[in-house]
């Protein structure tokens, strides 16, 4: 379909009749799983500071676990050249993921520190950071089929999961 995103791929289709396997299979279980949405953040809050240059190169400190794609951001949101934004992270701490991705601060303060022409800091509180960070929720349904000497002969792993329209991973 038109809406598939280029490098995507489908899922593997099934090899083999799993189920008439594991009918027939000596030695099976089958098990359910269920995990609750998990909403979590790291201890440090997600901050931005952005050093507007007298030449207007923007220096950024960001939380962030990769650099490169806070300043590919910066870069194409606001039509600057890469020569222009330098992205420094000292310090990440603990990302839970994260900070993985540029967060909507990054935005904020470089849009701030580049309509006021000056240095910005924008600091989420937070309940703000309780927006973008979690584990979803997740049914899992699970069948394992073997011979009594523990030869494999069928796997079935159905799941459903909160996913993102725009990612492959939430």
């Amino acid at each position: 379909p038109s809406r598939m995103k280029a490098g995507y791929s489908p899922p593997p289709k099934p090899r083999g009749d799993a189920d008439g396997a594991f009918e027939r299979a000596p030695v099976k279980i089958e098990a359910e799983y269920y995990s609750g949405v998990e909403h979590h953040n790291p201890m440090e809050m997600h901050a931005s500071t952005v050093l507007r240059g007298d030449d207007g190169h923007l220096t950024i400190y960001d939380k962030t676990q990769s650099p490169q794609n806070s300043r590919w951001l910066v870069s194409r949101v606001f039509g600057l050249g890469e020569d222009e934004v330098t992205v420094r992270n000292p310090f990440v701490g603990g990302a839970f993921g994260s900070g993985l991705r540029p967060q909507y601060q990054l935005v904020l303060a470089v849009m701030a520190a580049l309509h006021l022409q000056c240095s910005v800091r924008v600091v989420l509180t937070r309940q703000q950071m309780f927006t973008f960070g979690h584990r979803p929720e997740t049914w899992q349904r699970l069948k394992l089929a073997a011979d009594r000497d523990g030869t494999l002969r069928a796997i079935v792993h159905e799941a459903v999961a909160e996913t993102s329209r725009m990612e492959d991973y939430v």
